[in-house]
């Protein structure tokens, strides 16, 4: 009995790291998308890139991290 619970939690935490793995790889591509309308821009708001700054760690972290995060 307890192998199956285990082999549960197992799963359920290996499903976790993917969603959390693909909400970092959606976090950097939205930094992309940021930049590549920055590009762009005509006046300094529309070239401002703050939005990188405060996302891509994020993205980052959510990407390569072997603690699970996302719940």
């Amino acid at each position: 009995m307890m192998g199956a619970e285990a082999e549960i939690r197992r799963k359920i935490r290996q499903k976790k790291m993917i969603q959390q793995r693909l909400t970092g790889i959606a976090a950097l591509l939205l930094c992309v998308f940021v930049v590549v309308f920055a590009l762009h821009g005509q006046t300094p708001e529309d070239r401002d890139i703050t939005p990188v700054l405060l996302i891509a760690p994020i993205g980052f972290y959510l990407l390569f991290s072997k603690e699970c995060w996302l719940y």
